[in-house]
């Protein structure tokens, strides 16, 4: 019997070697470094419960980027709240001046800023932009464990960070809101205990991380894996459509404990730093759990590598909802949205991982 090809993947990971023997809560203690935090089942459920604590009412208004993912909208119309969308530029930074121009005639009552797919954007000059009492939510849901350029980690520039661990970790579920600024909290508002639809729901998450993580590609796993995938699927719908807020299980929090951060950090940066290497001659970006490539027919280049068993993430303008016609959004011009593939460095690869990578994407630009 021939061996069952590997996948080679952007998703998380579960790899023995990244686990603690025993719980240890420094790393996690040291992340949130003495601010006000929550734990919540998703970024979603989080949401709901810090839509409370901001007291952000039924017909009051938030402001968000054009480019907005379902999942941050969601909360936000569960609980009948109005949506106002500001400006990107080709690079998907904020446009400064159209969310002046907003606040100044619409009563704003937070500000969202995304770090989309983990790339560091223009926080620093909302928050010297707003000189009005608007507090400013930095979405981390696609940048944990990302760092800026003085190594420090994304979401202390903001009033308030979100973060999205399933997105990076083997657990399927847990979010953390942390405060930046203490005065916003509100230890008062509880979040809801759990029934027996949500329960079900994580263990058929917790089947499909596992299944998908042993690369089991058998007949009857994948009978297995098409449940779990729908009941992950619909987790989190469950949990907002009853416009409540949970907090994160048992289990996934016992796991959050006992990952290795500091060896899953480091093998990340040494990934990131032999694609720098190879690609040296290539207009490039980092995040994690990915490498951002700047291409041309990314299509094509998708194809190349899913045909050597190689995941990669093109940023498709249809997963994103459209407030507003954005600046440069044309098909005719170029922006980052439409220009550029995700290609995975997760932590497990070993190096003919990598070099199978870099071979598919450098022999596919030097043909």
């Amino acid at each position: 019997m021939l061996p069952v090809k590997k996948t080679i993947t952007y998703k998380r990971i579960l790899d023995r070697r990244f686990f603690l023997n025993k719980p240890n809560t420094s790393f996690i203690n040291n992340f949130i470094n003495g601010r006000q935090y929550f734990y919540s089942t998703s970024g979603r459920s989080g949401l709901l419960r810090l839509i409370d604590i901001l007291g952000i009412e039924d017909g009051e208004e938030v402001l968000l980027p054009a480019y907005s993912p379902e999942g941050l909208l969601l909360p936000f119309k569960k609980r009948r709240i109005k949506l106002r969308y500001y400006s990107l530029d080709e690079n998907l930074n904020p446009d400064l001046l159209d969310i002046e121009r907003i606040i100044k005639v619409f009563s704003i009552k937070l500000i969202v800023v995304i770090h989309y797919f983990g790339l560091k954007k223009n926080i620093e000059g909302v928050m010297n932009l707003v000189n009005i009492n608007i507090p400013v939510l930095e979405d981390c849901a696609q940048a944990f464990l990302a760092k800026d350029k003085n190594g420090i980690f994304f979401g202390q520039k903001g009033d308030i960070a979100i973060f999205s661990f399933p997105k990076f970790l083997p657990i399927p579920d847990g979010g953390l809101i942390v405060f930046n600024n203490n005065t916003l909290n509100d230890t008062s508002i509880k979040h809801n205990q759990r029934g027996l639809s949500i329960a079900l729901a994580r263990i058929a998450a917790e089947l499909s991380i596992i299944l998908k993580s042993l690369q089991v590609k058998k007949p009857w796993a994948k009978l297995l894996q098409l449940p779990s995938i729908f009941f992950h699927m619909v987790y989190y719908y469950i949990l907002c459509s009853l416009n409540k807020s949970y907090t994160i299980s048992r289990f996934s929090y016992t796991r959050l404990i006992t990952f290795n951060y500091n060896e899953i950090s480091s093998r990340r940066l040494t990934n990131i730093n032999y694609y720098k290497t190879r690609l040296s001659d290539f207009d490039i970006g980092t995040n994690a759990p990915g490498f951002v490539i700047k291409t041309t027919d990314r299509e094509i280049l998708q194809k190349k590598l899913k045909a050597e068993g190689i995941e990669s993430l093109i940023y498709r303008k249809k997963w994103f909802y459209f407030g507003k016609p954005l600046k440069y959004c044309a098909i005719s011009k170029e922006s980052f949205i439409s220009t550029h593939i995700l290609i995975p460095i997760n932590e497990n690869y070993d190096p003919g991982d990598l070099k199978m990578v870099l071979d598919t994407v450098i022999n596919w630009i030097n043909k």
